[in-house]
């Protein structure tokens, strides 16, 4: 419910962290890398997500009279079959070294980076945006948090360089990447 109350919020701080997918990529690292087991991690992490879709959009539905909407259906299914898949994943990788975990750890990077935030930062310091207009600076500091906080998770010291010194090629790819995963649907 809080997710919705930030979502709507006349703060625009408040409503991009309701919105954008920083803090919930961040929560799905923190309940796995805290879980004992990869399983462990999956189940919490799904519990929590489906908790969070539930009171959004009942929230949403419920007090805010909003109608149904596909968005909490997909939602839903989203956080019963990929979120427990990417937090076992991230549980799995905590304790490695090696090519998998940072790719595990940039995949985090990259789903939090898909808001385009930093593309549109880009835009702005390159001139092509005036004024820096449109541009959410909340967002942008979040999201800089959320994967710095992602690379330093991992405990084995290579993984956290690596996806350290990657993190910048993945937030610069992740705006594409997910467009070119979203043209295959």
């Amino acid at each position: 419910m809080l997710a919705k109350i930030a979502d709507d919020s006349a703060r625009t701080w408040a409503a991009e962290l309701g919105t954008y997918l920083a803090v919930w990529v961040l929560a799905v690292a923190l309940l796995a890398v805290t879980a004992p087991t990869p399983a462990t991690a999956a189940w919490r992490s799904a519990v929590a997500m489906a908790a969070m879709c539930v009171g959004y959009y009942g929230w949403a539905m419920g007090v805010l009279d909003f109608s149904w909407t596909n968005l909490a259906l997909a939602w839903m299914a989203i956080a019963v079959t990929a979120v427990p898949i990417a937090a076992a994943l991230v549980r799995w990788a905590r304790d490695r070294a090696g090519v998998l975990p940072v790719a595990i750890t940039l995949a985090m990077v990259v789903m939090t980076a898909s808001d385009g935030i930093f593309r549109q930062l880009w835009l702005v310091m390159a001139g092509a945006i005036p004024n820096m207009s449109g541009l959410h600076l909340p967002q942008v500091a979040a999201d800089l948090a959320v994967i710095i906080t992602l690379c330093l998770l991992p405990r084995a010291a290579s993984t956290r360089r690596w996806s350290l010194a990657l993190a910048p090629l993945a937030v610069l790819a992740a705006p594409n990447l997910i467009d070119v995963l979203i043209s295959f649907s």
